[in-house]
């Protein structure tokens, strides 16, 4: 392979020789006049070596003029960074570094939910949001409020509830002008005046307008229950039920 020959692997795999390289950058920075402006007014020096070529907006400095054009595109924020980013999506044309990331985001136009909850059957595009839904079907609350001791399976349900110890009520209902804390909170309230249902069962067609009621719901399917009494082993399919069942046994045992 000659050395001056460059590789870029895209879907493609097309190859690009070092000269095809350096017109495109030459036609895409003479193309922006701002990004000339970036460039030290110093003449293209005979002898490349005997000058450094300085950025006027960071003051880096490069032996090649060649080397400063490109690097002037890292501090335009305005267009995307092609040779960064070289695998863009056909749909929406966002770049990203590699093949894997871009195929987790088509997903996103697709519809593709290949991450399949156990539990209660709901797909996830990211694999990361399943981990975090799956939190909502264990017993664990790690995120506890420091103020009440409350306590949350996600983290941005805690940063929530902490503006509940807020008089601020940021947000309000445009038709009973109720104010809330959360905006949350105000969604949820907002479908008291409209009736509307938008969370359903997969399996019985039953409609919730809180998702976390949904949740509870699917363990009447799947027979899961979380929820166990440390006294007698009895499991319950909600917490609240459960704070329930202690105050049937006696403070004795409960201790």
């Amino acid at each position: 392979m000659d050395q001056n020959e460059c590789i870029v692997e895209t879907d493609q795999s097309p190859t690009l020789n070092l000269s095809s390289i350096k017109q495109m950058f030459e036609s895409e920075i003479d193309a922006t006049t701002s990004n000339q402006n970036s460039i030290s007014p110093e003449k293209h020096a005979d002898k490349p070596d005997s000058k450094l070529y300085q950025c006027n907006i960071c003051s880096k400095k490069f032996k090649r003029y060649l080397g400063l054009k490109m690097h002037v595109h890292s501090h335009d924020d305005d267009r995307p960074h092609k040779y960064d980013r070289p695998f863009v999506c056909d749909i929406c044309s966002k770049g990203f570094k590699s093949n894997s990331s871009l195929t987790k985001h088509c997903r996103i136009h697709t519809g593709e939910k290949p991450f399949v909850c156990d539990v209660c059957s709901k797909g996830f595009s990211q694999k990361a949001d399943l981990n975090s839904h799956l939190l909502l079907h264990s017993e664990d609350n790690p995120f506890v409020c420091s103020i009440c001791d409350k306590a949350f399976k996600l983290k941005r349900r805690l940063d929530d509830h902490y503006r509940s110890h807020s008089d601020e009520k940021r947000y309000t209902c445009n038709v009973c002008t109720k104010g809330f804390n959360e905006k949350r909170a105000l969604a949820q309230h907002e479908l008291l005046h409209t009736g509307e249902r938008p969370h359903a069962c997969d399996i019985c067609n039953k409609r919730f307008t809180v998702k976390v009621n949904l949740l509870q719901h699917y363990r009447y399917h799947t027979g899961e229950t979380p929820y166990v009494c440390k006294i007698c082993q009895k499991g319950f399919t909600r917490n609240h039920n459960l704070k329930k069942h202690y105050l049937k046994h006696s403070k004795d045992d409960v201790q």
